[in-house]
């Protein structure tokens, strides 16, 4: 795929509906491995599986916007919630660096395994997509289908 496919891609999917985009990120779990989360109101958790003993929890926000500081603060309480090993962001456009900077704030944050990706990564298969892969076997499988 070229920028321009990609492009075309990402404002497909950051345009979509909130329907859509619900049942987009439901899509991403499935293909991930992991077990959806439910249709509706679903807790912040669009995906979620195990490997071994690790917990893994996927969310998926297809803004069109990049993530703020608000939604660092929701996936942190995800996260805790959650009691989670390894978590999987995937946002439409990216993050602000208001979002990084206050995630790394919280004091127990590197208990976490944390990778944040973005529509361009996975159809470009970035560096950090590559870097997710490492710990997220089931990741592999989606690699080959693209």
């Amino acid at each position: 795929m070229d920028g321009t496919q990609i492009r075309v891609l990402v404002l497909g999917y950051t345009n979509a509906s909130s329907y859509a985009k619900q049942e987009l990120g439901r899509c991403f779990a499935v293909h991930l491995g992991l077990t959806p989360g439910p249709r509706g109101s679903d807790d912040g958790i669009d995906g979620v599986g195990f490997i071994e003993t690790r917990k893994i929890y996927f969310q998926c926000k297809l803004s069109k916007n990049k993530l703020k500081v608000e939604e660092a603060e929701r996936f942190y309480a995800n996260l805790l919630f959650h009691s989670i090993d390894i978590a999987v962001m995937l946002a439409g456009v990216g993050y602000t660096s208001g979002f990084e900077s206050k995630l790394l704030k919280f004091p127990d944050i590197h208990k976490f395994k944390i990778h944040l990706l973005t529509l361009e990564d996975l159809f470009e298969e970035t560096s950090s997509f590559k870097e997710a892969l490492k710990d997220m076997p089931l990741l592999q499988d989606l690699v080959g289908e693209m």
